[in-house]
């Protein structure tokens, strides 16, 4: 069982992956990081955790926050709005706005991914 699933760079890349489509698509749709971001975001988090191989749990748990910030910051890079702020003013800005006003979300990600790595934990224990 261990050795089938995701490495920790493949539950790196599609937790990254996932949840940074799911904050373009809404970025460019809506204008902000909204619905479709904490969609992708929650179902990057559970994919990750279910896939991922066992002796890789941690990488399931690690990577929703990873995934979150580098999203936030990825997106405020590329599609933020033009202002009179330096880059790293506007960027850091946007890092502790998404973390203020989406904590809920970073959180729940997080958990969900550590509920289905300590099911699946309990599983194989059993086997």
């Amino acid at each position: 069982m261990s050795g089938s699933g995701l490495t920790a760079a493949g539950a790196a890349v599609f937790g990254l992956g996932g949840t940074l489509l799911g904050g373009l698509v809404d970025h460019l749709a809506t204008d902000e990081l909204g619905f479709v971001f904490g969609l992708a975001f929650l179902i990057s988090s559970v994919f990750v955790a279910w896939k991922v191989r066992a002796r890789n749990w941690i990488a399931a748990i690690i990577t929703p926050p990873i995934a979150f910030a580098a999203t936030v910051v990825l997106v405020s890079t590329l599609l933020g709005t033009d202002t009179q702020e330096s880059y790293l003013t506007r960027v850091g800005l946007d890092l502790i706005t998404a973390l203020s006003f989406k904590a809920g979300l970073l959180w729940g990600g997080t958990a969900l991914a550590g509920i289905v790595v300590l099911i699946k934990r309990r599983a194989a224990d059993h086997l």
